[in-house]
């Protein structure tokens, strides 16, 4: 288990692939989601990334789905 906060330069990068799927029609907690797997660069729990993003749990499934 790895629930490591993003570092602020990440969440930035995080929070506007959130905003830019959302303009692409995307939804925009799937791509911070997305975005934060990336960065991450390691296999994440949904309890991981729900930390890591200040998710709850069904966000988190849901991004997912």
């Amino acid at each position: 288990m790895n629930d490591a906060a993003p570092t602020p330069s990440m969440r930035k990068f995080i929070d506007y692939f959130g905003e830019l799927g959302a303009r692409w029609g995307l939804d925009g907690d799937a791509c911070r989601v997305h975005a934060y797997l990336y960065l991450a660069a390691h296999p994440a729990t949904e309890n991981d990334i729900a930390s890591a993003l200040a998710f709850d749990a069904p966000k988190v499934s849901r991004a997912l789905g």
